[in-house]
């Protein structure tokens, strides 16, 4: 995550890298923060500190699955 950060010139630019790399969306597009802050956890948990920032960037929808009906 730092390095797309780093090399993007825009929040945009880091948005759209992150969402080009699947990070905390699933196949069918929808975000999960649930599965998406487990997997940050379990890969940099060990890495959080006091000093760390963590971003959370959401589309905001609701985050259940549309019911067929």
């Amino acid at each position: 995550m730092t390095e797309i950060l780093a090399s993007s010139a825009t929040i945009a630019q880091a948005a759209h890298a992150i969402n080009a790399g699947g990070s905390g969306v699933w196949l069918d597009g929808r975000s999960d923060y649930g599965h998406a802050l487990t997997a940050f956890w379990d890969g940099w948990g060990s890495q959080i500190s006091s000093r760390t920032t963590v971003l959370v960037l959401g589309d905001a929808p609701h985050q259940l699955p549309c019911s067929a009906g």
